[in-house]
C-alpha cells in the first residue's frame, strides 16, 4: 500500500448544497479500491487560476490516503464519471515526506495555540486586527514628505513647454524617396 495525497476540485455551488456527501463518495471509491483515507482537509470555495469547464470557483478537498499502487488508475477513472468532480490530482508520497508533514503539523499547532493564548481570542494580532507592531492605526507612515511622494516636487522635464509647429521631422528621410 502506498500513500497518496489527493487533491480534488469539485463545483462550486456544492459547498453549500451537500459538500459532506461527494466527501462522501469519494471516501466511498477509496473503501472500494480497499484503501483508507487517513486525514481530510476542507479547504473550501477558491477562485480558481484559470477556468475549468467554464467554472471560475473551486470547491477545494485535500485527501491523504492509502491505496495499493494498481488501484490509482481506477479511482482516476471513477473520479471523471463523476459530474461534479472538475479536476483530481494525485501525488504520491514518500516516507521522509509522511514525516515531514507530521512534524509540520504538529508545528502548525504548537503555533496557533501560542497565538491563541497571546490574542486572548482577540483575533490573531493580539490587538485587533492590525498586524503592525503596536496595533497602531494605519496611515501616514511617516517615510513619505508632506510635499507628496517621496522626494517633493518634480523637477521640470527636458521637453516642458510649447511644442514647435509643422511636421515632425525636417527633411528628407533617408531611408525613404526622395520628392
Amino acid at each position: 500500500m502506498n500513500t497518496y495525497e489527493i487533491l480534488v476540485v469539485f463545483k462550486p455551488f456544492l459547498d453549500t448544497d451537500n459538500p459532506d456527501g461527494l466527501i462522501k463518495t469519494v471516501d466511498g471509491i477509496v473503501q472500494q479500491l480497499k484503501g483508507k483515507v487517513q486525514q481530510l482537509e476542507r479547504q473550501g470555495r477558491r477562485k480558481l487560476a484559470y477556468e475549468i469547464r467554464k467554472y471560475k470557483d473551486g470547491f477545494l478537498t485535500t485527501f491523504l490516503v492509502q491505496l495499493p499502487g494498481d488501484a490509482i488508475a481506477e479511482f482516476r477513472r471513477q473520479c471523471q464519471l463523476n459530474e461534479d468532480i472538475l479536476r483530481v490530482t494525485i501525488l504520491r508520497m514518500e516516507e521522509f515526506q509522511l514525516t515531514a508533514l507530521a512534524t509540520a503539523a504538529t508545528r502548525m499547532r504548537a503555533v496557533r495555540e501560542r497565538e491563541a493564548a497571546a490574542a486572548g481570542g482577540r483575533g490573531p494580532g493580539g490587538e485587533g486586527f492590525d498586524r503592525r507592531p503596536g496595533g497602531g492605526p494605519g496611515g501616514f507612515r511617516g517615510d513619505r514628505r508632506p510635499g507628496g511622494g517621496f522626494g517633493g516636487p518634480r523637477p521640470p522635464r527636458s521637453f516642458d513647454g510649447p511644442r514647435p509647429e509643422g511636421p515632425r521631422h525636417d527633411g528628407p528621410r533617408p531611408d525613404g524617396p526622395s520628392q
